[in-house]
C-alpha cells in the first residue's frame, strides 16, 4: 500500500532542477487506468505546461525482498512512462 507522506506525493509547491515549477497534484479518476505506482502532477516554466510521474518507491518499503520489489516498480513505472501521452511531457522531465 502506498504511504501519502512519501517523497513522491510532496512535490506540489516545489522548484524541480531546469526550473519546472510543481503546480497542481493530478489526482486519478474513477475510469482511470494508470498511476498505480506513480503520483502525477501538472508543471509550468515559462509559460510552457508540462507533465510529471513521480514514481512511488514508499511502496517497496515493506517488501521481503527490498530490491526485487524496486525492480518490479521501475519496470512498471518505466513501461507505463513510455506508453505515457504526448512527447511534450516526457520532454519536460530531460530537461
Amino acid at each position: 500500500m502506498s504511504n501519502e507522506r512519501g517523497a513522491a506525493f510532496n512535490l506540489e509547491g516545489q522548484t524541480l532542477s531546469g526550473g519546472w515549477r510543481v503546480t497542481a497534484r493530478h489526482y486519478r479518476t474513477d475510469d482511470s487506468t494508470g498511476m498505480k505506482y506513480s503520483v502525477c502532477y501538472h508543471l509550468v516554466r515559462n509559460g510552457q505546461k508540462g507533465f510529471l510521474k513521480a514514481l512511488d518507491l514508499s511502496r517497496a518499503d515493506k517488501a521481503d525482498d527490498f530490491a526485487l520489489a524496486l525492480e518490479m516498480l521501475t519496470n512498471a513505472f518505466k513501461t507505463s512512462f513510455e506508453n505515457a501521452g504526448p512527447r511534450e511531457w516526457i520532454g519536460c522531465l530531460r530537461q
